[in-house]
């Protein structure tokens, strides 16, 4: 993380000191705070490719199909192992001269070191870019947003649709389903200089750890995947032909032959669900073991962060048959919530 970024943080009392409520992406408790809200999303990192052979490159590396990015729209993608296994989900955004992949840090340099093998003769160069920041809102209307609204520019208006401005990328991403009513949700990529300038612009907005932003993706059925539960998922388990972050048309990219033989000749026995806790002091793990009632083992947990009233919600990809259970991973029991979206797959819908 930027120093500076860090002054910001602490001056915020946002920084994470406690262990036990701080993991990969950063804290792992939301906090109660009035919207809108600008949210620290410094567990993200942010890769750069560039070259004239750069979107033919991702094309065949990334499990979607990268002819749908464009200037004015993002996308989330998969890059899986040659057995199939993602080992990042970054979303992709395509700039002026280059293309941007954002992943949490944790497996920005895995990503970074497996593309790079697969350049070979292709014009494509790919680095780190420590200079940006992401930042996050999230906001009702861009009315009540103050100074910060009008440095961060027009809102973009459908899911991953993208806005430019002076080297900085607005996208807006899924709605924070949370509270009471729907709030809509942005990322934002610039400079650091310019986060800073944004954090500061409008005291009057709330400032959110980045708990606040995981809990609204687990809500929303969003996965993140970390280094802790890098290589242990195929694109399916954990929904992605549901959130339009799969594809099934394009050509071939590593580990595409085992993804698309669990979807055409094999069978989808495990699967990605929502689940509630009720003790925001035992938030599990990624990668923890799930087991039944019964102590049968029945999944592994995806992601999990707990909010202000002590409870929590957790994305576990679970036996199917066992989907509608109650669950615990260890002393934390977890009773079995509904997703936003059908678990019905397009696909199969499509063939029948």
């Amino acid at each position: 993380m930027p120093s500076e970024w860090t002054n910001v943080l602490r001056d915020a009392n946002l920084l994470a000191l406690d262990d036990d409520n701080f993991s990969e992406y950063g804290q792992r408790r939301a906090t109660a705070e009035e919207w809108p809200q600008l949210v620290d999303l410094s567990y993200l990192g942010v890769l750069e490719v560039t070259g004239s052979d750069a979107e033919s490159f991702l094309q065949a590396q990334l499990c979607n199909d990268f002819t749908q990015v464009a200037p004015t729209q993002a996308q989330i993608t998969g890059y899986c192992t040659p057995k199939g296994r993602l080992l990042g989900l970054p979303v992709a955004l395509m700039g002026d001269n280059a293309i941007f992949l954002i992943a949490p840090i944790s497996v920005v340099e895995p990503l970074l070191k497996r593309l790079s093998m697969f350049v070979l003769r292709a014009e494509v160069r790919i680095k780190q870019r420590s200079d940006l920041l992401c930042l996050g809102l999230i906001a009702g209307d861009q009315s009540n947003l103050g100074q910060a609204g009008a440095l961060l520019g027009k809102l973009p208006d459908t899911p991953l649709a993208v806005s430019q401005s002076e080297q900085s990328y607005l996208i807006r991403w899924h709605d924070d389903l949370t509270g009471s009513s729907v709030r809509t949700r942005y990322i934002h990529l610039a400079s650091v200089a310019q986060q800073i300038d944004i954090w500061n612009a409008s005291p009057e907005l709330a400032k959110a750890p980045s708990a606040n932003w995981q809990l609204a993706d687990i809500a929303a059925g969003i996965p993140t995947i970390t280094s802790e539960i890098a290589e242990q998922f195929v694109p399916q388990m954990i929904n992605l032909q549901l959130i339009d972050a799969l594809s099934f048309t394009k050509g071939c990219y590593p580990g595409q032959e085992i993804v698309a033989r669990m979807q055409y000749l094999g069978k989808l026995k495990r699967q990605m669900r929502l689940f509630r806790f009720d003790n925001a002091e035992l938030i599990p793990l990624p990668g923890e073991k799930v087991s039944t009632t019964d102590d049968s083992e029945a999944g592994v947990v995806v992601n999990a962060v707990g909010n202000a009233d002590g409870e929590g919600l957790a994305l576990v990809v679970v036996k199917k048959t066992m989907a509608d259970q109650a669950m615990s991973v260890g002393n934390l029991e977890l009773s079995p919530q509904n997703l936003p979206y059908s678990l019905a797959d397009p696909a199969e819908e499509c063939a029948t």
